[in-house]
């Protein structure tokens, strides 16, 4: 898919997809923009990161919160799984996937390749390297591919956090910078294949760095994770 092909796509799904979502949820005019910015660019980013995804199979959203992408890839003809710790999020966003499971990360309570593409977004930078580890192997377990997004923690970012924190917006936690050689070594050393590490502009100036990686070895069978 060419680059302008993907932006109409990203356009056509999220304005379908969140028009549902908008039906159900009061908000104002900006409030709605900007969820629909926000979607917009996360899809988009999923495409340019596998853009040879296809219009169905099953997919696990790591870390949900919302399920902005689940969503989209839903509408897409998806089947869709998210998962999160937070109950209260899982119950108010659940009629939005085919299923919300209340699960943590670093011990996935799926079967081993049970999904053709397990993602998160805006999720590994709120942890250290050590756990980034963990939750990336167990996502390789259940996946046969996962792909990952999240903020490069530039200055950039962390002056537009601080100022949202300041005007009393969203408190952001903790957050880690990960290079993009510390997250394509962890994919490496859990026996991903085929990886492809990249950046996409995020607002303009922002970026965000994704990576993917598929288990299929040179057999072109999926290799196993087995759990210790």
């Amino acid at each position: 898919m060419k680059k302008n092909e993907m932006s109409k796509e990203a356009n056509k799904m999220t304005r379908q997809t969140w028009k549902s979502y908008w039906e159900s949820t009061e908000c104002s005019f900006l409030e709605r923009q900007i969820q629909l910015y926000k979607a917009r660019i996360g899809y988009l980013k999923l495409l340019q990161a596998v853009p040879e995804i296809g219009t169905s199979g099953r997919v696990l959203e790591v870390g949900a919160g919302k399920a902005w992408i689940s969503r989209l890839l839903r509408a897409r003809g998806w089947s869709t799984i998210a998962t999160d710790l937070n109950s209260d999020i899982a119950m108010s966003n659940s009629k939005f996937v085919d299923s919300y499971v209340i699960g943590d990360m670093i011990n996935l309570p799926f079967k081993e390749n049970s999904f053709d593409l397990v993602i998160s977004c805006g999720l590994l930078e709120h942890f250290n390297l050590d756990t980034v580890q963990k939750i990336l192997t167990e996502m390789g377990k259940v996946g046969k591919s996962i792909v990952v997004w999240l903020p490069t923690c530039s200055l950039e970012w962390k002056a537009l956090w601080t100022i949202r924190n300041i005007l009393g917006g969203h408190v952001f936690a903790q957050s880690y910078i990960h290079r993009k050689k510390s997250l394509e070594n962890i994919f490496v050393s859990i026996g991903l294949q085929n990886i492809r590490v990249g950046d996409v502009l995020f607002a303009g100036f922002l970026r965000y760095i994704y990576v993917y990686g598929n288990s299929i070895n040179p057999s072109g069978e999926y290799s196993s994770f087995p759990r210790k």
